[in-house]
């Protein structure tokens, strides 16, 4: 009986040690896997404060501040543009008129030249001349 209980005890203390030693390398597994993860999630968390996604926005959004002042510029431009072809536009009205009143006083003169004085009519009348067609 001595025997069997000295035989028990060892194969129960046998077994603890086995069980002692598989948590032991579990536990220093799911450590290592601890470890692991902590690493990874401090690579994680330090990518993302150097790459600062509000920073990003802030510097996407910056060219806007100055949208404004250059619509406000813009619509000063395209006034003054307005104004220059309306200055041109009547210079060229102007010239236009003046052009038409030139060609007014051509046509009068044109017609006083081709017209025929007495003489030509005297001559036409004596000889036929020439009829229109």
């Amino acid at each position: 009986m001595g025997n069997l209980a000295a035989r028990t005890e060892q194969y129960f203390d046998e077994a603890t040690g086995r069980l002692t030693d598989l948590m032991q390398q579990r536990l220093s597994f799911h450590e290592r896997d601890a470890q692991q993860a902590y690493e990874k999630w401090q690579q994680h968390f330090q990518k993302l404060n150097e790459d600062n996604v509000f920073d990003r926005i802030r510097q996407y959004l910056e060219p806007f501040k100055t949208l404004n002042g250059q619509q406000e510029a813009l619509n000063r431009d395209v006034t003054a543009t307005q104004r220059e072809l309306l200055r041109k536009i009547e210079l060229d009205s102007q010239i236009q008129a003046k052009l038409l009143s030139e060609l007014t006083n051509l046509n009068t003169v044109l017609v006083k030249a081709t017209s025929k004085n007495r003489f030509q009519r005297f001559m036409d009348s004596l000889f036929g001349g020439v009829k229109p067609v």
